[in-house]
């Protein structure tokens, strides 16, 4: 699922071609989870609770409307679910969307080649 949403909010980031990109994500997906490491025991809960919902088909579907497996799903498809729980008028979903996106964009960028990607040379 984490690969699938930083795929997604990520877009062009990420590198394409197959090798890279699987490489490129499993350095993600094991940077997200040192962080997630480093949050307090509260925070690990809610994040264990997002994720379990989220890969819970029917609960995805009635959560996101996303119908599709996130391994199986288009960039697009995951887009447009990420955005309809930023768009929501629910606040749980909205904070879900902010979760995933600050959770997503830290994790990537907290490599150094990522964050030079977008001109950033580091702290001053």
């Amino acid at each position: 699922m984490f690969s699938a949403v930083a795929i997604a909010v990520l877009d062009d980031l990420v590198p394409t071609p197959p090798q890279t990109r699987l490489a490129a994500l499993a350095a993600h997906c094991d940077r997200l989870d040192a962080s997630i490491a480093g949050f307090t025991p509260a925070t690990q809960a809610e994040i264990a609770q997002l994720t379990a919902l989220l890969c819970t088909p029917p609960a995805r579907l009635a959560f996101t409307g996303l119908a599709t497996d996130w391994g199986q799903a288009s960039a697009d498809q995951v887009r447009q679910a990420l955005f309809g729980l930023r768009d929501s008028s629910l606040a749980l979903r909205q904070q879900s969307y902010g979760a995933l996106r600050e959770l997503t964009n830290g994790a990537w960028f907290a490599d150094p080649a990522n964050a030079s990607a977008i001109g950033y040379t580091g702290p001053t």
